[in-house]
């Protein structure tokens, strides 16, 4: 009786332990993003899976556990698990964007003769100033002129001065958007700038894929606060140590994914 009822016991202990949240990622816009590494992270094991390139993934989890979605290109997002989660094997995670991509300016096909009075003609000036913008084709300022960092309340001239955009800014979340965009874009200068003085003959021979080297500095910059200042003081050599620390990890997490290849 004894035995069964410790068997009983480790059975159950088993069946708890090798639950699982199983799922997949999609982004808010429907973009082709999963080139970009996502990471699924189970903060109360500190264990971590990568998403394989359709978005899937499946991480051991128990119910109350913090599981947490990351990557360079959508925002962080943290989800609690429910019994309801692990019984279910298509949980759908959806990850919003940090940034939007810019689009690009198109002119349109009006050609000036060279003659005032035709063009005038041409252009009608009974016109409003937004049909002859799309008619020219003249690209629009997609801000407000003003640094992303205005504070919305400061002292100018000896007096007390109050921006009203930077204002509406901490309200609609603009600011917010602003702040993620600058990030990432100080990120991808300092990995360009690391990538361009050790060369990709260097990573390669460190085993990893000329196609995913970006991938690893990305990597290396969001584990380590510190990297950004060393190449700011031009201490590249000082990045060289943090290559090692987080060389092995990187490598596990891409083994399983058909993005990255094999390099004998």
């Amino acid at each position: 009786m004894y035995r069964s009822l410790l068997f009983l016991l480790l059975l159950v202990s088993v069946c708890v332990k090798s639950q699982f949240f199983v799922g997949e990622v999609l982004v808010e816009d429907h973009s082709e993003v999963y080139l970009t590494p996502i990471y699924v992270t189970n903060l109360e094991t500190r264990k971590t899976v990568l998403c394989d390139y359709k978005g899937a993934f499946k991480i051991a989890a128990s119910k109350g556990d913090v599981i947490r979605f990351t990557s360079i290109t959508t925002d962080r997002t943290d989800i609690t698990i429910t019994e309801k989660h692990l019984a279910t094997y298509n949980n759908i995670v959806e990850l919003k964007m940090a940034y939007n991509v810019i689009p690009e300016v198109k002119l349109s096909k009006f050609k000036p003769s060279g003659i005032l009075k035709n063009d005038v003609i041409a252009l009608d000036d009974k016109k409003s100033p937004l049909a002859l913008k799309q008619i020219i084709g003249l690209p629009e300022s997609k801000g407000d002129g003003t640094p992303p960092e205005v504070p919305p309340i400061a002292f100018v001239g000896g007096g007390l001065a109050i921006s009203v955009d930077a204002i509406y800014d901490v309200i609609s979340g603009d600011r917010k958007r602003k702040r993620r965009l600058y990030a990432y874009e100080k990120m991808m200068k300092t990995t360009a700038a690391i990538r361009n003085y050790y060369g990709d003959d260097y990573f390669v021979s460190m085993k990893i894929p000329k196609h995913m080297i970006d991938d690893f500095l990305q990597f290396v910059y969001s584990s380590e606060e510190s990297v950004f200042a060393l190449v700011q003081n031009n201490k590249y050599e000082g990045v060289k140590v943090y290559f090692e620390k987080y060389l092995p990890i990187f490598q596990k997490r891409m083994k399983n994914t058909t993005i990255m290849e094999v390099v004998k």
